[in-house]
């Protein structure tokens, strides 16, 4: 014989319940918005716990574990995500001397 739900969600016109206190937790985060785990690899944030496993093993444990939260692409190392990312801000840290023009890489300024 299975559990009997006890605990019942009381967000307007949702009439969900659930058999454990946790499970009405994580399902009012679908009405809050509220996303606490955070990857340790690239922040992307989740609203329950086994999403962010999920999404470190599918994703992070592959050639490729950095990925940019605005485009979805993905790079083997940070440095490379950090300066991808410039393209995205428009930040311009490597200033010519000689003529004052901004490049996203040092090696662009080369």
């Amino acid at each position: 014989m299975g559990m009997k739900p006890r605990f019942s969600c009381d967000a307007p016109g949702c009439e969900k319940t659930f058999t454990s206190k946790k499970s009405l937790v994580e399902h009012n985060r679908t009405h809050t918005g509220e996303r606490p785990y955070e990857c340790s690899i690239c922040f992307a944030t989740f609203s329950q716990l086994s999403s962010m496993q999920k999404h470190k093993k599918g994703i992070h444990d592959q050639s490729q574990p950095y990925l940019c939260d605005q485009c979805g692409r993905a790079f083997s190392q940070i440095s490379n995500l950090i300066r991808h990312k410039r393209i995205h801000s428009g930040e311009k840290p490597y200033e010519c001397k000689e003529c004052g023009k901004k490049f996203i890489s040092g090696s662009n300024l080369s």
